[in-house]
Order: structure tokens, then C-alpha cells, then sequence
């Protein structure tokens, strides 16, 4: 929401870091341009891989920045003083990150017209910019360090399944309730769908266990790459994949399953020697919480749910 009828004061500039040292007659001169906009605790400032032309500089409130979904711990927050949205205005690139409102939250906006200007006109706003740029790249390599070695110790200790890529029961087990109780709090939807691979059995005796590996590996990928970054997936047990969609109600749950049952009937299985195995279908059963379930009845619903898919022919989608 942007208020147009509240401008920054200069005294409010003077105490970011992008315009420190840079003269009170270029602050005074550019200050009544200036944009502010207003957050909503929770409201999502930046999406990931969405173009942004606004640099943003916290003039009150806090924002924090996650790489997959803020249902993980955020990478870092940003407080007053500090920027955000540099590094696509920068270089014209679509955003990295999502970037939401940990409390209601006030900001500085500048375009990106109005950034090159500043930069043409003062070293100091450069220079400025320029250490911002530095201290991010830092960030993002203490991130990449910090990742490679979560992926590692989440091998070690089962929190990722191996032959899928995908989270682990395990790690849905830990992560389940604290995202409901979230969502619940929140007054968001939750749901869930759960597929089993049909005839799956069938296929590991006709081609091996190979075979069927690399059936599970890929079907698993094709998922997915057509998630949204905020969908979640999860190998449940054997063939039995999961998806996680917080904010999502079942009529749009419905469509992702379909979306995703109807991609993997038309997926090729790639196996040994370059040779194509027939494809695969998916029963999919779906569901959404309700407040008064236990995560133990809500995963009962979605088994029934999946169960009910198969009873009715399979390469169905069932609630």
C-alpha cells in the first residue's frame, strides 16, 4: 500500500547507510520524489524469480528474507537504515528471494530511474551503493556455505531422501505440526496431496528394481520442477510422494493435482542403455486441514483420500 501523502524527512535519509556522506542539497533536492509504502505484518514485499525496478531502504519495521518458502527460517532481516531489492536493480535480473513483513513495516521506495540518477550525481550514494552490493555478495556466499553444509548433515541424519531429492518422512514429521499450527494461526488454508504411482509394483517386476528407481527418481523430479516455490515435497514411504501447499484451499489443491497427474502420464521413463520405458499414472489423493483435526487424523484423510483415487479406477484425483 503506498501513501502519497507521506514523504521521507531528510533527517530520516541522513540515517541510512545509502545516503550517508552524500550532500544535504542532493537530499533536499531528490527527498520530495520519494515514495513511502506500508506493510502488513506477514504481507510479501519481493517473490522470487519476479522482475522488480524498486530499491527499498527500511525506514521502520522489519523484513525477512527466504530463499524457498516462510515456512524454513528466513537467510537474514533487514531493520531500519538498511536496503533491499539492490541486487535486481543492479543487474535488471528477476529477484532471488522472497522478501515479507515480519511486523507491519514502513519503507522508503526509489525507482530505478531515480537510483541512476543518484548514482550519476553523487560518489558518495555510489560508493554507498557499492558496499551494499559487497556486503550482500558476502551474505549470499555465507548462505551457499551455510546451505551446502545443512544438505549434508540433512543426508546424514535422513532428512532428505536420497533417490528423490525430495524432503524425507522424517523431516514432514518434525515440520508438520508447526506449519499447521502456522497456518492456523495465520487463518490461512493448509493442504495436502499425496500420490502413489499406480501399478508400481508391476513395473519393478517387468524392468527391475533399476528400473523402477529410475521411474520414482524421475517422476519425482517431474513433480517437482512444476511446484511453485512454497509447495513442498515430500517421499512419504516407497512410492508414495507428498505436497505440501500451505496458503492453498482444496479447490486450487484439485488443480495442482491435476495439473501434476496429467504431466506424468506424458512423462517418459528414462532407463539403462539410452532405452524409454512406458510411462507411469498417479492416484493422487488431496485434502485440507481443518482446525480441529490432529495431524494424525488430517494424514488419515488424505490416505482415504488416496485410497478412494484408486478405487475408482486409478490415474484419478479424489478429496
Amino acid at each position: 500500500m503506498f501513501d502519497v501523502l507521506s514523504k521521507p524527512k531528510v533527517s530520516e535519509l541522513k540515517k541510512m547507510k545509502l545516503f550517508a556522506d552524500v550532500s544535504q542539497n542532493t537530499i533536499e533536492s531528490i527527498v520530495g520524489a520519494f515514495v513511502i509504502r506500508r506493510l502488513k505484518k506477514k504481507e510479501v514485499l519481493l517473490a522470487s524469480d519476479q522482475p522488480n525496478h524498486h530499491l527499498y531502504q527500511v525506514l521502520s519495521g522489519k523484513l525477512c528474507v527466504f530463499l524457498e518458502s516462510s515456512l524454513e527460517e528466513p537467510v537474514c532481516c533487514f531493520g531500519p537504515g538498511e536496503p533491499v531489492g539492490e541486487l535486481s536493480i543492479i543487474d535488471s535480473s528477476a529477484t532471488s528471494a522472497f522478501v515479507v513483513a515480519e511486523e507491519d513495516t514502513r519503507l522508503l521506495v526509489l525507482e530505478d530511474t531515480q537510483v541512476w540518477s543518484l548514482v550519476e550525481e553523487s560518489h558518495a550514494f555510489s560508493r554507498n551503493l557499492l558496499q551494499s552490493l559487497a556486503q550482500r555478495l558476502r551474505q549470499a556466499n555465507q548462505v551457499i556455505s551455510n546451505k551446502i553444509r545443512m544438505e549434508d548433515s540433512f543426508y546424514h541424519f535422513g532428512m532428505l531422501d536420497v533417490l528423490t531429492g525430495m524432503h524425507s518422512r522424517r523431516w514432514f514429521e518434525q515440520m508438520i505440526p508447526r506449519a499447521l499450527r502456522r497456518c492456523f494461526i495465520e487463518g490461512k488454508p493448509f493442504s495436502v496431496l499425496m500420490t502413489d504411482i499406480d501399478n508400481f509394483s508391476s513395473f519393478n517386476e517387468l524392468y527391475g528394481r533399476i528400473g523402477g528407481d529410475m521411474a520414482l527418481n524421475k517422476i519425482a523430479q517431474t513433480i517437482q520442477q512444476h511446484l511453485r516455490a512454497t509447495e513442498l515435497a515430500v517421499r512419504y514411504e516407497g512410492d508414495k510422494l507428498l505436497v505440501i501447499l500451505p496458503d492453498t484451499d482444496l479447490l486450487h489443491t484439485r488443480r495442482v493435482a491435476e495439473r501434476l497427474r496429467q504431466k506424468i502420464m506424458y512423462t517418459d521413463i528414462p532407463a539403462t542403455g539410452g532405452r524409454i520405458l512406458p510411462s507411469l499414472t498417479l492416484s493422487v489423493g488431496i485434502a485440507q486441514a481443518t482446525t480441529d483435526q490432529s495431524v494424525e487424523e488430517f494424514m488419515e484423510v488424505v490416505l482415504v483420500a488416496l485410497n478412494r483415487a484408486k478405487e475408482m479406477g486409478r490415474n484419478f484425483v479424489s478429496d
